[in-house]
Order: structure tokens, then sequence, then C-alpha cells
């Protein structure tokens, strides 16, 4: 396990390197240990410890996941200064299928989930420049997944749809002077948000009134500020991308909604997509208990997230939701685990608390 992960470390100097033809201020060892210290967790006592880097708009960071307590973690720290841009922990999948065995049968109204998200964040609804609330279901537990805007960052809740409990938290901040892109000199932004968002508005013909604003966020495009501006009306989405500089649109998107459009993407299904992740592991689905099963997007792209067990043996997939072909797959085998239990619940995107529900209800804040 050291091994492996000194070779992840040495592997993330290298492409820090690589990125941003400069020294970071801190190393990745230093980030690491930062959020440890923060889960209050030390590297003997968590599993699936990894550091890696990534560029957020246009700033080099470490990406530091593992398990600890029945909880999956996730940091980005700044490599320059040590800062903490995101945050996030969730339950991994078998504490989340033990909640899911004692989950009663009644259901929370969304409003009072988003009440217990900004509850636990200590934010005002004032303060919320945009909300959204849909339901969901990790692993057979019955969730809302809470997202909301403040000025100065992106929240995302996972809050139990019987008890109110907090499941899940993400908060990623924004970096309101972040450098440009190593290879560009980009000017500060010269308009904002509710500027971006009125030129969008325009260019689609609508009113701040007849939409939802789901997404408003400042960040960075091949080394380019602009605004990502998505909003939805009864019969469409739109996604716009538009120059933090100039305001000019760079990028627009218009998907109609309803079931008689021809140009809609056709997904494999979720229970196609746990076939293919056991054809691909050479097991049965009578030999396995799934943990999760989930419609998800990866950067834009639609992916089913699909993991199960089989003895002492955890597998992940990530497959693609259009064409079937597994991206991405993980084994982990512990030597001291039980076997699976038989009774555990499974679930499909079937189920009214999944994430292709399109009864949500979107609340937008930021007139």
């Amino acid at each position: 396990m050291k091994k492996k992960l000194y070779t992840s470390i040495a592997a993330a100097l290298l492409a820090l390197a690589s990125c941003t033809g400069a020294q970071a201020a801190i190393a990745p060892t230093t980030a690491q240990e930062q959020a440890l210290k923060v889960a209050g967790a030390s590297a003997a006592d968590v599993r699936r410890l990894s550091v890696e880097t990534e560029m957020h708009n246009g700033t080099a960071v470490y990406d530091v996941e593992f398990r600890f307590g029945g909880f999956e973690y996730e940091y980005w720290i700044r490599a320059e200064d040590g800062a903490i841009v995101k945050d996030s922990w969730e339950l991994d999948p078998e504490k989340t299928l033990e909640m899911a065995r004692y989950q009663g049968s009644s259901v929370l109204a969304e409003a009072d989930a988003l009440a217990a998200a900004l509850a636990d964040a200590g934010i005002a609804a004032e303060a919320v420049t945009a909300s959204k609330v849909e339901r969901d279901a990790d692993g057979g537990l019955r969730l809302y997944e809470v997202t909301f805007f403040t000025s100065d960052a992106q929240y995302e809740y996972d809050i139990d749809a019987a008890t109110g409990a907090v499941c899940g938290v993400s908060v990623e901040r924004f970096q309101k002077d972040a450098p440009a892109h190593p290879d560009q000199t980009q000017p500060a932004a010269a308009l904002s948000r509710e500027d971006a968002r009125s030129i969008a508005l325009a260019d689609a013909g609508l009113t701040a009134a007849q939409v939802n604003v789901t997404k408003l966020k400042l960040d960075y495009e091949d080394g380019v500020r602009v605004y990502e501006v998505e909003f939805v009306t009864a019969d469409a989405e739109y996604e716009y991308e538009v120059d933090a500089s100039t305001g000019a649109i760079r990028e627009r998107s218009v998907e109609k909604r309803g079931k008689t459009q021809q140009t809609s993407t056709t997904y494999i299904g979720v229970d196609q997509a746990k076939r293919i992740a056991l054809s691909k592991a050479g097991l049965s689905a009578s030999g396995v208990s799934f943990t999760k099963a989930k419609l998800e997007n990866d950067d834009g792209a639609r992916v089913y997230e699909i993991e199960f067990r089989c003895g002492g043996t955890e597998y992940e997939f990530e497959i693609d939701a259009v064409t079937g072909a597994v991206l991405e797959s993980s084994v982990e085998t512990k030597g001291s685990e039980k076997p699976a239990r038989d009774d555990r619940r499974d679930w499909d995107d079937d189920d009214d608390w999944d994430d292709d529900d399109d009864d949500d209800d979107w609340d937008d804040d930021d007139d």
C-alpha cells in the first residue's frame, strides 16, 4: 500500500511540473497531511488513499481522496499556497446500505430538505442566489440532492429523505482572484454574474421570470475566463458560455424536453449497465450485492456508476450511458471482509427516487 501511495505521489509531482512549468509551493505529501488532519485521520487509519493533480480554473490543485470511519472524503488543495478549494464527504457504500435497511417510509418535503442543508451550512435563505432539489437513491437509500449557490461558493448536500439527516456534503469555493491559464494572461472579469445571466437570457429571448437558473459560475475554458450559465423552462434546457471580459457568447446549447423529441439521447438503461459490469467482472447477478447503480454527469458526459460486492471483493465501474463502453473500473479485495448479505435491497432507475426524474423543482432566488 505504501509503495503504491509513494508511486502515486511521485507521479503527482511530475504531473504538476508538466502542467504548471513551475515548482509548487507545497508538496503532495503536505497536501495529503493537511487533508487527513482536517478529517481527523492518519494515513494508517484510512483506505483507498490517493493524491492526484488536476487543473481547476487554471490553477493546479492536489486531489486527495480516502475512506475513513464509514465515509468517503475528497479535498482539493491548491498547490501554490495549500488553500482548500473544495472539501466533501459522503457515506461509503457499506454505511449507505445499513441506513437504507432501517429507513422509514415517510418522506420530507423538498423545502424541508433545502432548509436542512441551509441550516447545516449556516447559510441564510436570503444569501442563496440559486438552488435545486432533486430526488435520488443510493444503494437503496432515498435521498434529496440539494444544490445551492452563494456569492462565493457552491454547496451540494445529500439529505436523508425520511429523517432530514445530512448524508454527504461538498463545498466548492469560488476563486475570485484565481490566476489565468499559465500560458495566457487574462484580464479580470469585466462582467458580473448578473450581467452574464442577462446576456444569456436576452439571446434566448426569455426573461428571468420565465426560467429557473441552475448554474451561474465563473470558470476557465482554454485559459479564458467565462461564465457558465444554465437555466431551464418548462420545455427546454439552455446552456451558455459567456466571455467574462467581452460578453461574447462563446457557446450555446438548447435541448428541448418531451418524449416526442427525435433528437433526445437514448440511454442503455441501468439494467443493461449492470449486465455489462457483471460481464466484465465475470460474475452473475445472483452472486453479488449491488451498492450503487446510478446515472450521473461526468464532465458533461452521462455515465452509469455501478458498484457491487461479491464476498470480500468490491467492484466499481463507470459505463458510458449511450454506448455502453466501460470507461473506468476498479476491484478491491479485503481479506477480512464478511460475505455480502443476500437480503440487501437492489434498485434500478425505474424507482421514483432517481436522477432521471423530470419533476424536480428548481428554485431561483437570484432575481
